[in-house]
């Protein structure tokens, strides 16, 4: 109600719009995959990676990047996936950032 009708469309723009930014970087990266690449998003989305998405959180955490959430915490059977939440808040700085970790953490599993 603070926002307004205007100011709550804004807002979800600008959630869509850093969404669907951070989800084609990340499904540019070699080695990612999106869950779910033909469904509708708003705010947040899966990917697939090489490797254990939970130590990959943790070395990305190592980096400063807050990656997201790893799906193996609640089902073994994606334990290299990983929920990626955005937020009116994402940059374009934080989705490089993210991009540049998790193409680091690809290569170092790749090793």
């Amino acid at each position: 109600s603070l926002l307004g009708p205007e100011g709550i469309t804004v807002l979800a723009k600008r959630v869509a719009a850093s969404t669907e930014a951070t989800r084609k970087a990340l499904s540019s990266i070699d080695g990612v995959e999106l869950i779910h690449p033909k469904s509708s998003i708003f705010r947040d989305f899966a990917i697939k990676i090489p490797g254990d998405s939970e130590e990959a959180v943790l070395f990305m955490d190592s980096k400063g990047v807050i990656a997201g959430h790893p799906l193996g915490t609640w089902w073994d059977s994606h334990s290299s996936c990983i929920l990626i939440g955005c937020d009116e808040r994402t940059s374009s700085e934080d989705i490089s950032a993210l991009v540049t970790v998790i193409e680091e953490w690809i290569k170092e599993v790749s090793n």
